[in-house]
């Protein structure tokens, strides 16, 4: 059975290097970044792993009801 795992800075960085690593393993990653610019970029290039399911959320995890919309759409 495949983990679920939501990244905050999953953009670029460590944070991509973990997405990656978790997709390659099976699991299904969403990510989150501030920009749309970087959430687009970093999706794209992690949704070409092979049988890879990522999703980017625009976030920024200093406001309460951003992390909470987060949350929610990792959830549904």
């Amino acid at each position: 059975m495949a983990r679920v795992a939501l990244i905050t800075g999953g953009t670029r960085g460590i944070g991509f290097a973990v997405a990656e690593a978790l997709l390659r393993a099976g699991d299904k990653v969403a990510i989150t970044g501030t920009t749309d610019d970087g959430v687009v970029k970093a999706e794209h290039a992690l949704s070409s792993i092979e049988d890879g399911q990522a999703i980017g959320i625009v976030c920024d995890v200093r406001e309460a009801p951003s992390t909470e919309l987060a949350v929610r759409t990792v959830i549904a």
